[in-house]
């Protein structure tokens, strides 16, 4: 698994950014989760979870079904030795105002043999 653009760079929203519940942010930041599939064995992304912290305290966090996986990437299979793009656009605000943030993300993926596993990455937004 990997994340692009690397590094995640986050924009200033001026004035605020409005989220789809009418809730403002401060914050945008776009990145793609990509996966890929090495063993062979095709396979469906269960779940993608990132969780936000400043200065070690998580603040945020953010939970994809498979369902919503495919509404991004437009499925949420990885066909076998293939990779899939998830792209994702986040507002966001920090508890004290910074813009820089940790984010951990884990994707939860079940091969065609029905073997399970996590892989995760953290990604620093600047």
């Amino acid at each position: 698994m990997s994340i692009a653009p690397s590094p995640v760079t986050a924009s200033v929203c001026n004035p605020k950014c409005a989220g789809t519940n009418g809730a403002q942010f401060d914050f945008a930041v776009s990145m793609t989760i990509v996966v890929r599939e090495t063993a062979g064995l095709g396979g469906n992304i269960d779940s993608i979870d990132l969780f936000s912290a400043r200065n070690g305290a998580v603040y945020s966090t953010l939970n994809l079904n498979p369902s919503q996986i495919a509404q991004f990437a437009g499925t949420n299979h990885v066909a076998a030795s293939g990779s899939l793009s998830v792209p994702l656009s986040l507002l966001y605000s920090t508890p004290d105002g910074g813009k820089e943030r940790t984010t951990a993300v884990f994707v939860r993926f079940t091969d065609d043999k029905g073997n399970a596993f996590t892989q995760s990455v953290t990604v620093n937004v600047l």
